[in-house]
């Protein structure tokens, strides 16, 4: 049986008026969150359902399963329901599987962020840029306020994903501070040189930030024509999101994911350790691997993620952790993208590993992947 674990620890919310203004709205009903037999936090007795026929759906109905959403994401090629059900997990998938064995289904795991806000360094470091790139990205994570001198050099556009509209926090300003900034160039011009589309899957808290939201984030971004997804983030296997990250890569969206912060000898975090996701582990100023890294055959590319500052409201106090190593390589693969294509994102992806600085052991290793990328000149 599943045992009842604390919540996730809240995100950071940024102080704006746009914040101080909801945050007079009525909290939503708080979520019980429950563990998996691996230890992985879930929403309790919901569970996500991917491509359900009629006939399966009243199978599912019978069983006494609630239907709590159900919709078409043309983006990821799939139909989602989440259910609600039984608290016991393992006897929920079983059961569902063997009702409807042609559909996929997943507990509505919990995601968080792949990053620390407060490093124990005082001094910090500017991530390496380049030439202005006129890049669109989407990115997965937190809302932001786009009225912050950061985010002016791109234009912004985002939306709320597991209840409510997007809500700026502090992670997701920095990681998207940090794609504006590299998208503006060394010029630091004001040109709106790029565009983010940003899908905040807290925008009702942190236990919105489920398996379900991260699909519905995913598919939009995907509708939305982007060639490249940054997600830094990280969670648990989940058989869902795993097919709509093949649904979305196979159509030619390069997806790159922070490799983890759960130490050397942590399990592979995803979904960077999905086969068909770009994994970015950080490194120092020195090329040092950051000490929290996950490490592991499916970490692709390094950047400096130790002690970065950005442009985002805490600026003065630099930020550690894979989330802010990952947007160094989504603007190095999107100045090779315009559109979405599996053909030149195969390429891209080449081409980016023959110019890696490869550190550590020779050639791809665990701790540095291909090695360190460090921005177009």
């Amino acid at each position: 049986m599943a045992q009842t674990a604390t919540a996730p620890a809240a995100l950071t919310p940024v102080k704006t008026a746009a914040v101080a203004a909801r945050s007079r709205a009525p909290s939503p009903a708080p979520v019980r969150i429950e563990t998996d037999a691996e230890g992985y936090q879930y929403r309790r007795g919901e569970v996500i359902a991917l491509n359900l026929d009629p006939a399966g759906l009243e199978r599912v109905k019978e069983l006494g399963y609630e239907v709590v959403s159900s919709e078409r994401l043309d983006g990821a090629e799939v139909t989602m329901s989440v259910l609600r059900g039984p608290p016991d997990a393992a006897a929920a998938l079983a059961q569902l599987r063997h009702a409807s064995p042609g559909s996929t289904f997943a507990l509505n795991h919990v995601f968080g962020p792949a990053g620390d806000l407060k490093p124990p360094a005082p001094m910090g470091v500017r991530a390496p840029v380049g030439r202005p790139c006129a890049c669109r990205i989407g990115i997965v994570d937190t809302g932001v306020d786009p009225a912050l001198p950061g985010l002016q050099r791109a234009r912004v556009t985002q939306r709320g994903f597991g209840g409510g509209d997007a809500r700026p926090q502090a992670h997701g300003e920095e990681v998207a501070a940090l794609l504006a900034s590299q998208m503006a160039g060394s010029s630091g011009a004001a040109a709106q040189a790029g565009e983010l589309y940003i899908a905040d899957m807290f925008s009702a808290g942190p236990q919105s930030g489920s398996a379900a939201s991260l699909i519905g984030g995913l598919s939009w971004l995907a509708q939305s024509g982007v060639p490249v997804i940054n997600i830094s983030l990280t969670g648990p296997p989940n058989p869902a999101v795993a097919k709509v990250l093949q649904n979305i890569t196979d159509k030619g969206v390069v997806v790159v994911a922070a490799a983890g912060n759960d130490g050397a000898a942590a399990p592979p975090a995803f979904p960077a350790a999905y086969p068909q996701v770009v994994a970015v582990t950080a490194v120092d100023r020195a090329r040092r691997p950051y000490r929290y890294a996950n490490r592991g055959p499916y970490v692709m590319f390094s950047a400096l993620g130790v002690d970065v500052l950005t442009d985002a409201p805490q600026a003065s106090h630099p930020v550690s952790g894979t989330s802010f190593a990952s947007p160094t390589v989504a603007v190095e693969v999107a100045r090779r993208l315009s559109r979405p294509d599996a053909a030149a994102a195969r390429k891209a992806l080449d081409a980016l590993a023959a110019e890696a600085v490869d550190l550590g052991a020779p050639g791809r290793d665990p701790v540095f992947g291909y090695g360190l990328i460090e921005g177009h000149p």
